[in-house]
């Protein structure tokens, strides 16, 4: 699901299932890691989308997903924001008990809700990149937009081709080579010629 802005950036979030301290170095990779604001804004947001799926031995209700945002003073806890029941987001402290379950749901950030059409988002948190999504819709879509690409370029060409012929045939015809002299040169060269020369004898 897509999620935000959150200063101007929307997000893909997804969820991963794991114990904390197997998922350390990709839930500290998150963009709301170490911004507690910025965490509880995408609890809220997320809410009951995912649903409840985490249950806690000792704790009251189900949990959705956990958003962690730093790490507690005891190395193997994590602080996380998550909807407690009754749409409540409640803030786990130092949560130690997160990493004695086995299947605990975090949410995370696929990648930023920017990559065009046809692509993917990959990557950790702090480095998505968009590939190329390789799958037979996209790839009809692209040979379509090819053909219509070269179509258009094939009517650009013709017009270009249409136009060429009409502006020449617009321009006045060329004089001929080999002596011939335009009508008016010729009048004038006529005109200058000397009148009663003497005839050439036998």
């Amino acid at each position: 699901m897509v999620i935000g802005p959150f200063d101007s950036v929307s997000y893909t979030v997804g969820t991963v299932t794991g114990v904390y301290k197997d998922l350390e170095d990709r839930l500290q990779a998150q963009p709301w890691w170490n911004n507690k604001e910025f965490a509880k804004a995408v609890a809220l947001a997320v809410s009951n989308r995912f649903g409840r799926m985490n249950y806690i031995d000792g704790w009251p209700a189900e949990w959705a997903p956990f958003a962690a945002f730093a790490a507690g003073t005891d190395p193997a806890s994590v602080d996380a924001f998550a909807n407690w029941g009754m749409g409540v987001i409640f803030q786990a402290y130092e949560a130690r008990i997160l990493n004695l379950q086995d299947d605990l749901v975090w949410l995370v950030a696929k990648c930023p809700a920017t990559c065009p059409p046809c692509t993917l988002c990959t990557g950790a948190a702090s480095n998505y990149q968009c590939v190329k999504d390789t799958s037979i819709s996209c790839q009809v879509s692209e040979l379509v937009d090819d053909t219509v690409s070269a179509i258009s370029g094939a009517i650009a060409d013709l017009l270009r081709a249409i136009q060429a012929q009409a502006e020449q045939g617009q321009q006045p015809p060329q004089q001929a080579e080999h002596g011939q002299q335009p009508p008016q040169q010729a009048d004038e060269q006529l005109q200058a010629k000397p009148q009663g020369s003497p005839a050439q004898g036998p």
